[in-house]
């Protein structure tokens, strides 16, 4: 199978590093005590560091908001994930276990500040995956709904062929591919903006990566893109 970013993402965001993780033969079934642990950690230290009253200026979140309304998303009604998770966080919510792969990388996206996600692999089909511009004519279901929902031409979008995985770059997964209890292959990834760096993005694929296989088993093979490699297969 294929990822990869279409060069216009990379025209318009030539600073964006994206992590990616390839999962296969976890075990995402049950929750992890670690994990929780973790979890709890990184809640009291966001507590510690921000407030709800900066997050509009705090730079991880600033660069998502630019590029949120560079393609006609107002972001203060839709956030990218990882400030939605923050904002939580800082309004006395502690995350709730959805499975051992949410976990960890719930922990990582608070842990680094950035937006972090993933897709089942083994329902995403063969065509591969892209990062791109959406045509509008893609059809997308949200996570939790039947029904499919018109996609706005010139979103950001994670997409495999014709079916949208994310609306808004990161703000919203699709019920088709989420992940649950049964997934066994998974498609993780780390999007990262300034100020963050590729060091950065490759610390967090890295911690991400080993969370997985500490805690649901099988293997995982990291990627880093960029302008410079937009492409991988596995």
């Amino acid at each position: 199978m294929k990822f990869s970013i279409s060069d216009e993402i990379f025209q318009r965001f030539p600073d964006f590093v994206c992590g990616v993780v390839i999962c296969k033969e976890v075990d995402n079934s049950g929750e992890s005590g670690d994990l929780a642990s973790r979890l709890r950690a990184a809640e009291s230290d966001i507590r510690r560091q921000l407030t709800v009253e900066t997050l509009s200026t705090e730079p991880h979140f600033l660069s998502w908001r630019r590029a949120y309304s560079s393609f006609g998303t107002d972001p203060t009604k839709s956030k990218c994930s990882s400030e939605a998770l923050v904002r939580r966080v800082l309004k006395g919510n502690d995350l709730r276990h959805i499975s051992k792969l949410v976990d960890a990388y719930n922990y990582v996206s608070l842990r680094y500040v950035t937006p972090v996600g993933g897709e089942d692999l083994g329902s995403v089909g063969g065509e591969g995956i892209a990062l791109k511009i959406a045509s509008g004519q893609e059809r997308f279901v949200p996570l939790g709904e039947a029904e499919s929902e018109r996609v706005d031409a010139g979103e950001v979008v994670y997409a495999a062929g014709n079916e949208i995985l994310c609306r808004r770059w990161n703000w919203r997964e699709s019920d088709v591919t989420k992940l649950t209890e049964a997934t066994r292959d998974a498609f993780l990834v780390v999007d990262a903006l300034p100020p963050l760096t590729k060091n950065d993005v490759s610390r967090a694929t890295n911690d991400l990566a080993e969370l997985v296989t500490g805690e649901c088993g099988g293997t995982a093979r990291i990627f880093l893109l960029d302008a410079e490699n937009a492409n991988i297969d596995w």
